[in-house]
C-alpha cells in the first residue's frame, strides 16, 4: 500500500484553496516538490528527528 507523502497531508495555515496556490508556484518549483514527493514516497527521506540529532551534532557541539 502506497502512503501519501507528507507534503499531500500537510495543509497550509493561510486559507488559501490548494488551487489558488498551486497556481502561483513557479514550474521549476513544481518539479522540485514533485521530484521530493516522489522521493518521500519510494522512502527515500530522512526522519526529522535525525536530521535535528545531525545538525545538533555538527553545530551544537563544538
Amino acid at each position: 500500500m502506497r502512503q501519501p507523502s507528507v507534503l499531500k497531508k500537510r495543509r497550509p495555515s493561510v486559507s488559501l484553496s490548494e488551487a489558488d496556490f498551486w497556481t502561483d508556484v513557479p514550474k521549476g518549483i513544481k518539479q522540485a516538490i514533485q521530484k521530493a514527493e516522489e522521493q518521500l514516497d519510494r522512502g527515500e527521506g530522512i526522519a526529522h528527528d535525525k536530521v535535528m540529532e545531525k545538525i545538533k551534532s555538527r553545530f551544537l557541539n563544538r
